[in-house]
């Protein structure tokens, strides 16, 4: 989609303080001075090699051209004649003294013109001889040529070049820096503001360049880029808030407290329940807060002491405690807490989920002091019998007052001789007008019944033991029965107390329940994880990864067009490399989200994976095919490749292995898959013990697509890690 393009007011042009435009205006400046200087010192050097070589040739003309007449003159000592000629040489241009003397005399004639010069000269000498064709040398003319004029004269020139060279520089390299504002970087830093004010989560009109409507060029390219990459971030962003929505609709719904704390004790998430409790109006209004400011001084230490044991240990902790509702009014609550790692491992705080068990701890003390009553009541019963066996109205009174339903059966047949109140009351007024006569009839299970007569009868008694019963309506319940053989009448008789726990029972089949509700849940998040990466890395390998293999042939195309400037091309070698890096860590990253093997199937998967472990780790990896490669749904292929990548990642960080291996073994109603290495070993009973996350998140993958996970290993002996999964007879390849 190409952005949208309105035309608007030019911007006046001012100079960026910083930025791409004034590095390559210090960059064509630099390197035009250096030109320059380069250049003026060549011309200078040429304009003084030609200056010094006119030089020598003045030389050479006076030598020839006055050598003659200087000789004459001088064979006549005619000094007269000898100025003339000297002053004629001193005319010529930079000959500033002239000397001819005799020589090979006593007393030699010696005339000079001009003056001497102690440095910047250039001295020649010639003989003198005394006629045309005599070769007999009789003086020496002596020639001195001043260099400070071709010093003034090339200072002169070095100034001309490079003032007019700076000139042209300056307005070239401005008129560059205007152009390059103009058409890059002005933009680029508009399309950066523009970045930098969008809001995640709002929907913002696309990017577009505020330009006359001109020919698409690579600015245009780069905004429909962002607009396609930023359309695809909102849209993963919406579906993201529609999972958490969905995350925060189930918490909600869930009777009890729920929360999820950071390593510093803030609240990042919480239910609606818990926020009821704690008075708030809304969940939302507790994140970022800690248990110092939602509870008293007192209670938040304590919490706060748990999610730091829970996180130093490393390990789920199971706790009843107090917890004082916004009315003031405290409650029992059963807790869990459980620390949990972010994506890369590392400790971000704890879980916790609390149920109100406020009811069953009162039928619990309840119940204790009932026993304790029953206790108390029996011993006393002892003792009545010890005394006053023929007293049986006291008897009866006491057992009519205790709220203990108390029944007394005979032995062995069953049959009821004596009921109490509460006990009537517990089965149904019908049960006043013996319409049971025999406690057999009072079992919902008759194989239960039959466990527990036989128990009665080789112990002799029973205590706090747990039974299912039936109401005359047919009603069903669980109590909790204490009983023992006695006498009654003199003959052997079973006394039977009962306790109500139907309550207890509920609660505990809510908890089950519960936690099979957070067990679906986490298998509908991680499916839904793993249905995001796969998108993730589609967008990122489709859309990101073409872009950018279309702006490395840009630039490729642009080092071609700019083959004869050397900066410009190292530049563009230099923004290719970025780019190819650029697109290895694209690739990169969407191998990890999703390795786009896994489209052809768990084998090729698991040879990317086993090739990326030997690689990144340098520890020999093979894999090992057996038989045939089944079609494996989606689901079942990515939780496979899944448990191999995490078992491998445990050799990588824990074995001190120096090898492992792969084996998958396909046939037509089964596939195993082996992943072993020679490394350290651990104990696997203490790993459960100690709730290890990577082995419980492999437990989880293999129960969630059917399949069964072993863990073979042992300190010192390395692992293997075993996966079965049923097939049926599904089509095979």
């Amino acid at each position: 989609m190409l952005a949208a393009r309105i035309g608007s007011l030019p911007k006046p042009f001012s100079a960026p303080r910083g930025g791409i435009a004034v590095a390559l205006l210090g960059r064509v400046l630099l390197f035009s001075t250096i030109v320059t200087l380069v250049l003026t010192v060549v011309q200078l050097m040429l304009s003084y090699q030609a200056e010094v070589s006119g030089l020598q040739n003045r030389f050479n003309e006076i030598e020839e051209g006055y050598a003659r007449g200087l000789g004459n003159a001088l064979w006549a000592l005619d000094s007269k004649l000898l100025e003339d000629q000297l002053d004629g040489m001193l005319h010529l241009p930079m000959i500033r003294y002239v000397e001819v003397r005799e020589t090979q005399v006593a007393h030699p004639l010696t005339v000079s013109r001009g003056s001497g010069q102690v440095k910047n000269t250039v001295v020649r000498e010639f003989p003198v001889y005394c006629c045309d064709n005599d070769r007999h040398q009789i003086g020496i003319l002596h020639l001195e040529g001043s260099l400070t004029d071709i010093y003034r004269d090339l200072l002169r020139q070095a100034l001309v070049i490079l003032v007019s060279n700076a000139a042209k520089t300056f307005l070239v390299a401005l008129f560059i820096l205007f152009m390059v504002h103009r058409l890059a970087t002005r933009h680029l830093v508009d399309i950066a503001v523009t970045l930098r004010g969008r809001t995640p989560g709002i929907a913002m009109a696309p990017l577009r360049l505020h330009r006359t409507q001109r020919k698409l060029d690579e600015l245009d390219q780069l905004v429909d880029a962002l607009n396609v990459m930023l359309e695809g971030l909102e849209q993963h962003a919406a579906e993201l808030r529609s999972a958490n929505a969905q995350m925060a609709a189930i918490l909600d719904n869930i009777p009890d407290l729920a929360w999820v704390k950071d390593t510093h004790g803030r609240y990042v998430a919480a239910n609606r329940a818990l926020a009821r409790a704690l008075g708030q109006a809304e969940p939302a209004a507790m994140i970022g807060k800690t248990d110092f400011e939602l509870h008293p001084l007192e209670r938040a230490m304590a919490y706060r002491s748990d999610d730091v044991e829970v996180m130093a240990s490393g390990s789920r902790k199971r706790i009843e405690e107090t917890h004082m509702e916004v009315d003031g009014r405290w409650r029992w609550v059963d807790t869990i807490k459980t620390p949990f790692a972010d994506g890369h491992g590392n400790l971000a705080g704890t879980v916790g989920i609390a149920r109100d068990v406020t009811e069953r701890k009162k039928v619990e003390e309840e119940l204790a002091r009932t026993n304790a009553s029953l206790r108390s009541e029996v011993e006393e019963r002892r003792r009545i019998e010890a005394r006053l066996q023929s007293s049986e109205a006291r008897f009866r009174t006491i057992v009519e007052t205790s709220p203990v339903p108390l029944c007394i059966a005979s032995m062995p047949h069953g049959t009821i001789l004596y009921t109490n109140e509460p006990l009537r009351a517990l089965f149904g007024p019908d049960s006043r007008d013996n319409a049971v006569s025999n406690i057999a009839d009072f079992y919902a299970d008759a194989t239960e019944r039959d466990r527990l007569v036989e128990h009665l009868c080789r112990e002799g008694s029973l205590r706090n033991t747990e039974a299912h019963f039936r109401r005359l309506d047919g009603t069903t319940f669980w109590a909790m029965a204490t009983a023992r053989v006695a006498t009654y009448d003199d003959a052997p008789a079973i006394y039977v107390g009962l306790n109500d726990i139907t309550e207890r029972k509920r609660i505990e089949q809510e908890l089950l329940e519960s936690r099979e509700q957070l067990r679906e849940l986490s298998g509908y998040m991680e499916a839904i994880r793993e249905e995001e990466r796969k998108r993730i890395a589609m967008e990122i390998h489709d859309e990101l990864g073409q872009l950018l293999t279309a702006l490395k042939m840009d630039v490729s195309l642009l080092k071609m067009r700019l083959s004869g400037d050397t900066d410009a091309m190292k530049k563009t070698d230099d923004m290719r490399e970025l780019v190819e890096k650029t697109i290895w860590m694209v690739r990169n990253v969407a191998n990890h989200l999703r390795p786009a093997a896994l489209n052809f199937g768990i084998v090729s998967a698991l040879e990317w994976l086993v090739e990326d472990f030997g690689r990144r780790n340098s520890i020999p990896c093979q894999l090992r095919i057996n038989g045939c490669e089944p079609v494996l749904p989606d689901a079942h292929a990515t939780a496979m490749f899944r448990i191999v990548q995490a078992s491998l990642t445990n050799v990588a960080r824990h074995a001190g292995a120096s090898r492992a291996d792969v084996t998958l073994t396909g046939s037509y109603t089964a596939l195993d898959l082996h992943v072993s290495d020679d490394g350290c070993g651990f104990d696997t009973a203490a790993a459960v013990q100690g709730y290890s996350y990577g082995l419980l998140g492999m437990r989880e993958r293999a129960r969630l697509i059917g399949a069964a996970l072993q863990i073979d290993s042992a300190p010192d002996t390395g692992t293997v890690i075993s996966i079965h999964i049923p097939l049926g007879d599904g089509p095979q390849k």
